[in-house]
């Protein structure tokens, strides 16, 4: 790959959920006519926060694995390409849309009078943030499952089943 690929393939595949966002946002806009009043928006704000906070979660705890790898052949031919630059963009990517969501709902909850519709902007803004993260969380996943798959069966840890004896 040349120069001005390594960095230009690892930028559209960050703003990849970022276009499925916009999309999913105005069509929200172009779909609903009027404002909607949903009863129980606040319980759906607090599924948004939950859901996000535990799926980003998962996104830290798979770098562990991602570390874990780090000396096997697939994380050495990351490191000398451009694949670990898109990776770190990646999941960048995807925890900054995680937190975003998050945002997005505590003020919607903190700034929204529960009694009345809520704005139809209001509801493109959240559609297009939860679909960018929801996009941007499976291509994560799947990068990371296909890396799993590559790494080298002998850098799996095999488990002694023989009990062990102190020694004196």
């Amino acid at each position: 790959m040349s120069g001005k690929n390594q960095i230009l393939m690892p930028l559209l595949w960050a703003s990849l959920p970022i276009v499925i966002g916009l999309a999913a946002a105005f069509s929200v806009l172009a779909l609903v006519k009027k404002d909607i009043s949903i009863t129980n928006f606040e319980f759906l704000l607090n599924s948004a926060i939950t859901c996000a906070a535990t799926f980003t979660g998962f996104v830290l705890t798979s770098i562990s694995i991602l570390l874990g790898l780090g000396s096997c052949s697939v994380m050495c031919a990351l490191r000398e390409g451009s694949g670990f630059t898109e990776l770190k963009i990646l999941y960048s990517t995807t925890l900054v849309l995680g937190f975003v969501v998050i945002l997005f709902a505590t003020t919607s909850g903190a700034c929204l009078p529960f009694e009345k519709c809520i704005p139809k902007a209001l509801l493109s803004i959240g559609a297009g943030t939860i679909f960018s993260y929801l996009s941007s969380l499976l291509i994560t996943g799947f990068v990371l499952l296909k890396l799993i798959n590559l790494a080298p069966k002998e850098s799996a840890v095999s488990i002694d089943m023989k009990p062990s004896t102190p020694e004196e």
